[in-house]
């Protein structure tokens, strides 16, 4: 058997360290330049042992209980696919591949209670046949001649920046330069001559981000009030700012400072020769003791005579003229005041903007005369007659959608009736009053708080008490309503119903024809799907009649085998005796005929 020669082997720590550095100069796709640095190893086995075990991302610890529980759950969901595991865990291929071998290994030794050596561990004279996910071995002391060349070449090859690439470039730059250095003599030597030259730069396409700032909105000049800006003091200042500040300090710089720190503190203690407990800034602590001051050598009242007499004659501060748009910002607060102020003084519905009418009617005032009506009849009218002037007065300082009369009506009617504003004090005795009136009506009609149920039936009970008369154009009571009154009202009412229902009949319909033409393909598609669920259930419940027939004939056979194995097996017995007797009957004769024959 011939000699098995594998390319490269176990990976050493000289081989490590230029692999690093080639990949940091080369980067992660010139395997094959890579690989030209390393005698024994191919781009293949580089690229590999860079991804199974030099990357810094590669997690190296322990395995805890969370990633084999999710390696075994993964494993049995997704079985050998290692890389697509190995990117759910955090770990790579092989490890995720090794890790779990060595489980299914903890697990057989734990059920057959094998305590042996472990099968997969190298025996001495085996090859390692993935030696990229093991760790480096170190380098000897007396390396051979092959890796001292190979080392110095690396070196030497590494250590080259000044390529083909980079001479270009600097020759580039030299001619940049000397171009530039040329133009500007030759303006110089114009300008001396008395020749004025312009230097006309070529428009660059597209945005030339030395010069501008790309999508900039310059604000429009002049003088803004910046007392609503809010400004981040902890903000970082971009003009001062560098990379450095952005990016951080890197861990590599914070251990040099803290390496350079206790440098100087070992210099500047062997140069005092200090001992090493004064060194440990352990002062002993001083007792402080009360602070005694002398005597005051001039009294009080000395010192109050030379302030009278050393006192300054008081400036008078000329009279500051207020900036105009301190002046416009109080008048806008003012309004905004005055605004409010009205608006508390408005009605409780255009408050809390509730529904109104967008047609004012004057059927509500009685038909009556004042002499033939009663006190609580007067004052039932005097209510309605206030009621009609606020309803004017909202319809006209605050406009209703799809009002039906026009503001100059409005206006008209609240010129023949003007409407009285009240003061706040006038409104709160006001409310006063009712407070009290209806504190009184709660003890004299004996109840107190009102449910929502209870409130509900008796708006119900009021309201159906209200009867809309369609001939006169305005509601009434019940009660005084006739029954050809009552007739018509409910006429009314009816038609409005219809009315209403045949709208909303058509709402509908364009609706449902909206959605017949958006939701058809999903009906359809629920049509079939329905149909194949159908089908599938139906095919369901033959294949259980099947599996039922097929299980009963499993039982009769099972039943039946055993009989015809015993009647065949009785057959072969009977045919083998009748052949053993028919052979003993063939010799018979046989032997007959040759006697005969002698």
């Amino acid at each position: 058997m011939g000699r098995v020669m594998i390319k490269g082997g176990v990976w050493r720590n000289t081989e490590d360290e230029i692999l690093k550095a080639a990949v940091m100069k080369y980067g992660k796709n010139q395997w094959s330049r890579i690989a030209s640095l390393l005698h024994r190893k191919s781009a293949k086995q580089c690229k590999a042992r860079w991804f199974e075990w030099l990357d810094p991302s590669i997690k190296k610890t322990e395995w805890s209980r969370e990633e084999d529980e999710k390696l075994l759950h993964m494993a049995k969901l997704m079985p050998t696919q290692w890389r697509t595991i190995s990117t759910i865990i955090g770990r790579t291929a092989a490890q995720c591949l090794e890790r779990y071998e060595t489980l299914l290994d903890q697990a057989q030794k734990k059920e057959e209670g094998d305590t042996g050596d472990d099968p997969r561990k190298l025996k001495p004279g085996e090859i390692d046949p993935n030696p990229e996910t093991k760790p480096a071995r170190p380098d000897p002391k007396d390396m051979d001649e092959d890796e001292l060349e190979m080392l110095s070449e690396a070196r030497a090859r590494l250590a080259n920046t000044q390529g083909k690439k980079a001479k270009r470039k600097a020759r580039e730059k030299q001619l940049e330069e000397a171009r530039r250095l040329a133009a500007l003599q030759k303006r110089r030597e114009l300008r001396a001559a008395g020749i004025q030259t312009f230097n006309r730069n070529r428009r660059k396409r597209g945005i030339d981000y030395n010069r501008e700032i790309p999508f900039e909105k310059k604000p429009q000049p002049g003088f803004y009030d910046t007392s609503e800006d809010v400004i981040d003091p902890f903000a970082p200042d971009f003009k001062r700012l560098r990379q450095q500040n952005l990016d951080g300090e890197m861990r590599v710089e914070k251990e040099e400072k803290e390496r350079q720190k206790d440098r100087q503190k070992m210099k500047e203690k062997k140069e005092n020769q200090m001992p090493s407990s004064m060194l440990s800034n352990q002062e002993p602590a001083k007792k402080l003791t009360k602070l005694v001051l002398p005597e005051p050598q001039i009294s009080d009242q000395d010192i109050q005579q030379v302030l009278t007499v050393e006192k300054p004659v008081e400036v008078i501060i000329e009279p500051m003229e207020p900036d105009q748009e301190d002046i416009d910002r109080r008048k806008k607060e003012e309004e905004k005041r005055n605004q409010e102020l009205e608006f508390r003084r408005r009605s409780q519905v255009v408050q809390r903007t509730l529904p109104r009418p967008t047609d004012i009617t004057i059927a509500l005032r009685s038909s009556k005369s004042d002499s033939n009506m009663s006190d609580s009849q007067k004052a039932e009218e005097l209510i309605k007659e206030e009621m009609i002037k606020m309803l004017h007065y909202d319809a006209l300082h605050s406009a209703v959608p799809n009002d039906k009369l026009s503001a100059t009506q409005h206006k008209n009617y609240l010129d023949k009736h003007p409407f009285e504003i009240f003061t706040d004090e006038e409104m709160e005795h006001a409310k006063e009053l009712l407070k009290k009136e209806m504190d009184i009506v709660k003890e004299g009609m004996s109840h107190g708080a009102i449910s929502l149920d209870v409130y509900s039936q008796v708006w119900e009970e009021c309201l159906d008490q209200v009867l809309f008369l369609p001939s006169q154009g305005r509601y009434t009571r019940a009660s005084l309503a006739s029954k050809k009154e009552r007739l018509e009202s409910l006429e009314k009412e009816l038609e409005q119903n219809r009315n209403h229902m045949a709208r909303e009949a058509k709402k509908a319909a364009k609706l449902e024809k909206r959605l017949k033409i958006l939701l058809s393909g999903y009906q359809t598609k629920a049509h079939q799907l329905t149909k194949q669920y159908n089908e599938l259930l139906n095919e369901i419940e033959k294949a259980t009649i099947e599996l039922s027939t097929f299980k009963h004939l499993q039982k009769q056979e099972e039943l039946a085998i055993p009989r015809r194995i015993q009647a065949l097996e009785d057959d072969v017995r009977r045919q083998m005796e009748r052949e053993g007797q028919l052979q003993k009957r063939y010799a018979e004769l046989k032997l007959q005929l040759q006697e005969g024959s002698m």
